[in-house]
């Protein structure tokens, strides 16, 4: 499932940029991954407690779940198996607005990216790429120290939600706007900041979701971040 060319880093974040136009505030689940070996039902009798499982995904071999973030102690029983490949919380819609822009078809500007979305393992890497305990991922993405991205729900401006999470009209950390989607980069000053204000992002119900900012290996020896390509500076 490696990640092989520019192109692909690039699409990375490219549908998410997409997904973003028509996102709106919409109820979120966890979404949990697992290797081709294991199988749901085994996943759960590992866990050995209840899970509300809301739907099963075979594109990620996986299921999505109704899961109280403060149950921390699931989590943790969740990701001691060995199999978990991600375990991401999301609008419960994802998986639907990537099949419905695929069924409305796509222009011949955009049939690289179209084509990438329906790219065998385009969830998976898409989702394990937002999974902020990974350090590496299967296709390669390093974590970023300190960095982060955030998209917000269409409508809700990146001023009203700093100023919801600080108090302040300035943030107090390096903020980098998106110019494609409703969100931006962060960069935090330390680990103590970085835990402060993840946790308050994550609270924020009109937050979409939140992953680190990772940086891939290109077949040149070269590093690029895939974010950047929506990003521009303040």
């Amino acid at each position: 499932m490696a990640r092989i060319t520019f192109g692909l880093a690039y699409f990375t974040l490219l549908v998410p940029c997409l997904l973003e136009q028509i996102q709106g505030q919409t109820p979120h689940v966890w979404i949990v991954g697992l290797r081709e070996s294991q199988t749901v039902e085994k996943h759960l009798d590992f866990v050995g407690r209840p899970i509300a499982v809301e739907e099963r995904r075979p594109e990620i071999n996986g299921y999505t779940a109704s899961i109280a973030d403060a149950d921390t102690e699931l989590f943790k029983a969740i990701r001691k198996d060995p199999t978990v490949g991600f375990v991401v919380k999301m609008p419960e819609d994802y998986f639907r607005k990537i099949e419905k822009i695929i069924e409305d078809g796509w222009e011949d500007d955009d049939r690289d990216l179209y084509e990438y979305m329906t790219y065998p393992h385009h969830h998976w890497h898409d989702l394990q790429d937002r999974d902020h305990e990974i350090i590496t991922t299967d296709d390669g993405g390093i974590k970023i120290h300190l960095s982060w991205t955030v998209r917000l729900e269409e409508g809700y401006t990146v001023d009203e939600h700093i100023y919801r999470i600080t108090g302040k009209q300035f943030p107090l950390f390096d903020v980098v706007r998106s110019s494609f989607v409703n969100g931006y980069s962060v960069y935090f000053v330390n680990g103590e900041q970085e835990k402060k204000f993840c946790r308050l992002i994550q609270a924020d119900f009109r937050v979409d979701s939140i992953g680190p900012v990772r940086s891939y290996k290109m077949n040149d020896g070269t590093h690029a971040n895939p974010h950047d390509v929506c990003l521009s500076l303040r």
